[in-house]
């Protein structure tokens, strides 16, 4: 995830994480002075629900998964699942 190093991000995505019962194992994060990029290694996976709360948080300018979300069957929500393959 890319985002605006600005205070209240990372919270708002633990906490988006944390409600969508996945656990962090492994988090990093770096910055150079106003951008900043986090990595979360989670059990699970993220539904497409939690990666779109995510990508709405305010300072957040590109959210990625390395394995695909958990969208369901329709076509708006596959076309979605491409979004955070990129």
């Amino acid at each position: 995830m890319i985002h605006e190093n600005a205070k209240g991000i990372i919270a708002q995505i633990t906490t988006i994480l944390g409600d969508s019962d996945l656990n962090i194992e492994n988090m990093v994060n770096a910055s150079k002075k106003e951008y900043a990029y986090s990595i979360f290694d989670i059990t699970g996976t993220p539904t497409g629900d939690a990666l779109d709360q995510i990508a709405a948080v305010p300072g957040v300018i590109k959210v990625r998964t390395a394995k695909p979300p958990a969208f369901g069957g329709s076509t708006a929500k596959q076309e979605r699942r491409k979004h955070y393959l990129k």
